[in-house]
This record gives C-alpha cells, structure tokens and sequence, in this order.
C-alpha cells in the first residue's frame, strides 16, 4: 500500500512531463486518457496559444511592422489550425476506446472539431485579407 505522500510525488513527477515534447507525442498520439487528451489538448495548450495570438495581434505589429504582421499572423493561426486538426483524430480514438463515458465522449470530439473550424477560418481569412489590422 503506497502513502499518500507518494501518490503525491507520484502526481508531481507526472504534471512534471505536462508540455514537454514526449508529452506532445503522447497527447497526439492518442496515448493518454480522454480526459486529458481534451481538456488539456484543448484548454492547456490554449494557455500557450492565447497569449501568443495577443502579442501577434497587439505587439507585434508595433514592433515589427505590418509585413512581418501580416506573415506572423497567418502562420500562428495556420500552425493553430494544424495542431487543433491533430488534436481531431486523439480525441477520436481516445473517445472510441472509453465507452464508459456514454455520449459526453462524442460531445468533446464535436467540441475539438469546431475548435479546429473555429482556428481554420481564423487563418484563412487573415491569409486572404479578409480581416486586417
């Protein structure tokens, strides 16, 4: 029987691996569980893509100009679109394999499709100046 102590530094070891390259392979690669697999594919990347779209959105262009804006933003928001399309098929087959979690599985993988349109039409209407600074 393990203590609490070491469930705990068991916990901290493993959130010690959250945002690593391996990690990202694993979270991809559809190898951890549903609910990491969306809630942090989804949200806890979004921590990181967020504040970025901010500096590119805001900062950026003060600092580096509207050509270097107009290349930036377009390619974060295409490399968004990627990653979210990526996410797609983790989630699906995290989903798949947990029938356990009734239809909320098919609810997440609805949610993580609208994402990636969501990112797609983002990097599509900046990339043909549909929307502008």
């Amino acid at each position: 029987m393990t203590s609490e102590f070491e469930d705990l530094t068991a916990v901290a070891l493993e959130r010690r691996k959250i945002f690593r390259p391996e990690w990202f392979r694993d979270l991809l690669a559809a190898r951890l569980g549903l609910g990491d697999t969306f809630w942090i594919g989804n949200y806890g990347v979004a921590l990181v893509f967020v504040p970025l779209f901010f500096f590119f959105g805001l900062i950026a262009p003060a600092f580096f100009g509207q050509q270097a804006y107009a290349f930036l933003y377009p390619s974060f928001a295409g490399l968004s679109a990627i990653y979210q399309f990526c996410l797609i098929r983790a989630v699906f087959i995290c989903a798949r394999r947990t029938p356990e979690v009734g239809g909320w599985r098919w609810f997440g993988v609805a949610f993580t499709v609208l994402n990636f349109a969501t990112s797609a039409l983002l990097a599509l209407l900046f990339t043909f100046g549909a929307l502008s600074v």
